[in-house]
């Protein structure tokens, strides 16, 4: 399940996880008998869900029109095999991450960051490649910055940065500030992966993260497959638009004693089917 406690609540344990430590040494243990070493987190992407789609009736009616519409006739015959051609607006792409986070630690781990790359028809000519760094932040903080000048960079060298997912195109992927502050329901509310309960069972979350596919460039990068189908289109047929990718990445915590800890996900291949 989601947890629905704030940032501050988090930084408000981790501080007080702070305070058992001395600089430099592992945590006192529960009983003062002993010392333990904080341990760091798990995490592992386990599906990537397609969530909002537009279906391929809906993009044939589009690329009909678009692509062999022009004139009484043909604007007619587009009608009236797939019907009216839809709204910009109604032809929404969106998909969530789904992490399994777990923590056997006696304190809560803060996630602070997720690295995203994204591709979409890997190796053929519509390939389009996008990446972003998603801050989480306190809801009630004014100073958040998202992908700020020190965000999704490796506390080491295994894993990647920004950089490395290049060329990128901006608006592939995005997910709005106001999804990341957690001003809309149900994504990234969570702010943290909960400590070790009493009687042992480890912290664990699940955390969906919804991102956005840029509507252009999809149309964009669609428009290459439909190109090929004009000859469909012009029967009457709705050609397959199922989309191809690979999702990998990075999520990145803020751990007492061990600092910032990255960990890398994926990568992870399938296919979005548009039926």
């Amino acid at each position: 399940m989601t947890s629905l406690f704030t940032a501050s609540a988090a930084r408000l344990a981790s501080a007080a996880a702070f305070a058992m430590l001395l600089p430099g040494c592992p945590l006192l243990g529960g009983d003062g008998s002993g010392l333990r070493t904080p341990e760091p987190p798990t995490a592992s992407l386990r599906v990537v869900n397609l969530v909002e789609r537009p279906k391929n009736q809906e993009l044939a009616a589009h690329f009909c029109s678009d692509l062999v519409g022009g004139n009484v006739l043909t604007d007619s015959a587009c009608v009236a095999a797939f019907g009216r051609s839809p709204l910009r607006t109604d032809l929404v792409f969106s998909f969530e991450l789904v992490f399994d986070l777990g923590n056997s630690n006696d304190f809560p781990i803060p996630l602070v960051e997720i690295l995203l790359a994204l591709d979409v028809f890997e190796n053929e000519d519509a390939a389009q490649l996008g990446a972003v760094c998603v801050s989480f932040c306190d809801p009630e903080a004014e100073d958040c910055a998202q992908a700020g000048a020190d965000a999704c960079l490796a506390p080491d060298k295994e894993v990647s940065s920004l950089e490395d997912f290049v060329p990128t195109v901006n608006d592939l992927i995005r997910i709005g500030i106001e999804a990341a502050t957690g001003t809309l329901d149900d994504n990234l509310k969570f702010r943290y992966i909960p400590a070790i309960s009493d009687d042992g069972t480890p912290g664990a979350v699940e955390a969906r993260v919804r991102f956005d596919l840029g509507l252009t460039a999809m149309l964009g990068i669609l428009e290459t497959v439909a190109v090929g189908s004009t000859s469909d289109l012009l029967a009457g047929r709705a050609p397959t638009f199922d989309i191809p990718y690979n999702v990998r990445g990075s999520v990145f915590f803020d751990v007492p004693v061990l600092g910032r800890h990255a960990l890398s996900y994926g990568p992870i291949d399938g296919t979005w089917s548009l039926d």
